[in-house]
C-alpha cells in the first residue's frame, strides 16, 4: 500500500512540475480569445504526450488505497485530464487548417464550431454534461 501511495506522490509531483513548463493559457470567457491562444502543433503534441502518459499512469494507481484529499485529487487529474485530450484533440484540427483570423461572429461560423462549444460548455460546467448536438 506504501508503495502505491508513493507512486501517487511521485505521479502527481512530476504532473505539477511538467504542467507548468507547459505555459498553457488560461481558459478565457471569450472563445476568439481562446482559440488564438492555441500554441504551435509541438506544443500541442507535447501537451498530447504529457496528458497522455499521466491517463496511462493514472490507472495505475488504485484510488480507494488514497487518502480523502488524495482521492479528491486524483479525480481531479482525471477530469482534467480527459478534458485537456478533448481540446487538444480540437487543437490538431483547427491548426492543420491554418486559419489566419477567428471569427467574431459566433462560435458556429468556426471550423468545427459545434465541437468548440461542446467543449467549452463541458469546461465551465462538467464534463458529463451532454448537449445533443
Amino acid at each position: 500500500m506504501q508503495n502505491r501511495i508513493n507512486d501517487w506522490i511521485s505521479i502527481s509531483v512530476q504532473f505539477e512540475k511538467d504542467y507548468k513548463n507547459l505555459n498553457l493559457s488560461q481558459l478565457q470567457i471569450g472563445y476568439v480569445e481562446n482559440l488564438k491562444s492555441i500554441k504551435s502543433i509541438d506544443s500541442i503534441i507535447d501537451q498530447e504526450n504529457l496528458f497522455k502518459s499521466l491517463q496511462k499512469s493514472l490507472t495505475q494507481i488504485d484510488s480507494e488505497e488514497l487518502s480523502e484529499k488524495e482521492r479528491l485529487d486524483y479525480n481531479l487529474l482525471q477530469y482534467e485530464t480527459k478534458l485537456n485530450l478533448e481540446r487538444i484533440s480540437l487543437e490538431k484540427k483547427i491548426i492543420t487548417l491554418e486559419i489566419d483570423s477567428i471569427s467574431t461572429n459566433g462560435l458556429s461560423t468556426v471550423a468545427n464550431g459545434k465541437e468548440w462549444f461542446a467543449y467549452f460548455f463541458k469546461k465551465w460546467v462538467d464534463i458529463e454534461v451532454t448537449l445533443g448536438i
